[in-house]
């Protein structure tokens, strides 16, 4: 999870809706410690310090959150069932989103796949994404390769190697909290807390 000192208050919001859920650990959070004095240069920095750190720290799959966020309560078992985990081989390269902003068509009632491909073109906001360390090698290898914002720069790397793909329904939800460097807001249109595999 990426945070900075005048969010503390939120991070640890998050942290506790973590907490409920059956994750079973606390997220590592990185702290914007950036030089910069733009917020976006901060953004851009703090999230290349957390694939750095996610790389040199995890096997094979990590979850990139950022700070002000609830989740579904269920979001280790659906993960754990979700065809794109369950289907994939150790260093096959995966980039998720867990959140949908509207992105992709959510889920019909009709409509058993939790599964969606996005254009790469479409893709914002990385309140919640599952990304392999292969996927997170790559990004970094290439990161000077896309100028743009980190969740545009991320989703435009990783689509070099594989689809963009969003689970349907959402199960992280953005919080109405006020941007720390003036975005919009948003939120998934699908969000379920409740939503079981």
């Amino acid at each position: 999870m990426m945070s900075c000192d005048e969010r503390r208050d939120v991070c640890t919001r998050s942290a506790d809706a973590l907490a409920a859920t059956d994750w079973g650990e606390a997220p590592v959070v990185v702290w914007d410690e950036a030089p910069f004095a733009r917020i976006l240069e901060r953004i851009v920095h703090t999230g290349r310090r957390l694939l750095e750190r996610a790389v040199d720290e995890t096997d094979d799959l990590f979850l990139y959150l950022e700070d002000d966020v609830e989740f579904n309560r269920s979001l280790l078992h659906n993960l754990e069932r979700w065809p794109p985990v369950v289907d994939r081989r150790p260093g096959d390269f995966l980039f998720a989103s867990l959140y949908n902003p509207n992105i992709v068509t959510p889920r019909s009632p009709d409509d058993e796949s939790s599964v969606a491909v996005a254009d790469p073109r479409r893709f914002y906001g990385m309140q919640g994404v599952l990304l392999s360390v292969a996927t997170a090698r790559f990004i970094l290898d290439r990161w000077d390769d896309v100028r743009a914002p980190t969740d545009l720069r991320m989703s435009r790397l990783a689509a070099r190697r594989s689809p963009i793909l969003f689970h349907r329904p959402s199960l992280v939800q953005h919080r109405p909290v006020a941007s720390t460097w003036g975005g919009g807001e948003h939120g998934a249109v699908d969000f379920s807390p409740d939503w079981c595999a």
